[in-house]
């Protein structure tokens, strides 16, 4: 770890600034004539509070802030509130009919960067079998959830860098890096067919030191925006959900709404995905038809979609068949698995290898029958992924997070993943965000949320008052 980049993030602002953050990209040249304005207000008398470097801050209380001579660090005041860094706006080709050459340019672009992505079936298989422990529906991104865990190795060091290597299915970093950065150049566009957009966010308590060298690693490779602030301040804790909801095509609303920040925290970090487009072959909704559904808790009855498709194709597996369906012009498509008669949903998934059934998968046709659907899981993602192997990073003693920090005690605290999946006869509409804290070691918690008792003492210790509280007035 490079100690000498050791960064403390901003200071108090004054009241009149702070303005609740509505987060939008930002390009380079955007940024620099910030950084530009901010130094204009300085000299006028504006007192901007940003970063100081410190050569090694160990365990010592955070500095009083200062200017820093570092321009990559240096947290730009935007109109935005909180918002000190942004990545570049992104460009798309829409599809045109006749296709135009630009289009199979970009289209042909993303496919090729889509093929540095490492398979992730054992990492999708092993959370959803360590998610349906719960029961119920199951609906998760793997994408993001990957992303986001990539985020967090980057922080890390040590045996918990390996954990999180080891439950993603990479060799090393740079393998590691290679695939996050493949899954944002491939999936992040949106051609009027469908839309594919990927965002990620790093969320830093001003009031602690970090590595500048780890934070811009992320924000480069990861594509994330750069927000600090105070966790105690709700005006923060709001940005950050209203990032999520801008993110999620205003989907997952509700699940942000319940997400809270630890004035403990160090860092949160989100990493949100929206997806929407049309079916290649339409279904017709004059043969929609209601139907039961054999669910795993007894018939109910379901609206049934129907559609012959001669362009879809087929796939038979192991104890299990599969059609597949397109989803716009771009190679988009929706894998539908049955299982056969009296083969469970694990057993089916211990042997499904996506790749193999797109390679495979045969042309002829395919007669489809599906339920139209919406639906939508908030989980608590820390007991699946120990499930997975994963256990140092949220060990409040053993975890090792000094690629971010060299403070003891940081930990991760919270994994929140959100989504939800929509299908009827007209497309697609999914979402889903992760949501990453990164905390330290407070001590015992306790929360004097139903009946307890107190006792005050003189400074003999005799028991001057007991009380016994029940209720609440």
């Amino acid at each position: 770890m490079n100690k000498d980049k050791i960064v403390e993030t901003m200071g108090e602002m004054d009241p009149e600034f702070v303005k609740e953050a509505r987060p939008k990209s930002r390009s380079r040249l955007a940024l620099r004539i910030g950084a530009a304005a901010a130094a204009v207000l300085m000299l006028v008398g504006v007192c901007f509070a940003i970063p100081k470097l410190v050569n090694n801050p160990g365990m010592q209380e955070p500095q009083k802030p200062s200017v820093s001579n570092d321009p990559t660090m240096r947290p730009v005041q935007l109109e935005e509130g909180w918002l000190a860094a942004a990545p570049g706006e992104l460009t798309f080709v829409s599809y045109t009919d006749p296709v135009s050459e630009a289009w199979v340019k970009a289209l042909g672009e993303r496919k090729a960067a889509g093929g540095d992505i490492a398979p992730m079936d054992g990492f999708m298989r092993d959370l959803t079998l360590e998610l349906m422990k719960e029961g119920g529906n199951v609906v998760w991104s793997p994408s993001s959830v990957y992303l986001s865990l990539a985020m967090l190795a980057e922080s890390a060091d040590g045996s918990t860098r390996e954990e999180i290597l080891s439950a993603l299915g990479a060799a090393d970093m740079a393998s590691l890096r290679k695939s996050a950065a493949a899954i944002l150049a491939a999936e992040n566009y949106d051609d009027g067919k469908v839309k594919s957009l990927f965002a990620n966010s790093l969320w830093f308590n001003k009031e602690n030191l970090v590595n500048a060298d780890t934070v811009d690693r992320l924000a480069e490779l990861y594509r994330a925006s750069t927000y600090w602030g105070d966790p105690n301040d709700p005006g923060y804790e709001e940005a950050m959900r209203d990032w999520l909801k801008e993110n999620t095509g205003g989907l997952l609303d509700d699940s942000a709404d319940k997400l809270e920040m630890d004035p403990r925290m160090l860092l949160e970090i989100c990493s949100a995905v929206c997806f929407k487009g049309g079916w290649g072959v339409g279904f017709d909704a004059r043969y929609t038809r209601e139907k039961a559904f054999r669910g795993a808790h007894g018939d109910k009855t379901a609206e049934f979609m129907y559609k012959q498709n001669p362009s879809g194709k087929h796939f038979a597996g192991a104890g299990f068949k599969a059609a597949v369906d397109s989803i716009g012009e771009s190679g988009n498509s929706i894998i539908y698995l049955l299982p056969d008669e009296g083969v469970s949903i694990e057993e089916m998934l211990r042997n499904v290898d996506v790749g193999g059934i797109l390679a495979n998968a045969e042309e002829g046709g395919v007669n489809l029958s599906v339920p139209k659907f919406d639906i939508s899981c908030d989980s608590d993602l820390i007991p699946a992924l120990k499930g997975i192997g994963l256990s140092e990073c949220f060990d409040d003693n053993g975890a090792n997070f000094t690629q971010l920090t060299d403070d003891a005690g940081v930990y991760v605290t919270k994994v929140d993943h959100s989504a939800r999946v929509m299908i009827d006869e007209e497309g697609i509409a999914a979402a889903a965000f992760t949501r990453i804290e990164v905390g330290y070691n407070g001590g015992m918690e306790m929360t004097l949320d139903r009946p307890f008792v107190f006792i005050v003492t003189g400074v003999s210790g005799a028991p001057l008052f007991i009380g016994v509280v029940n209720n609440i007035a």
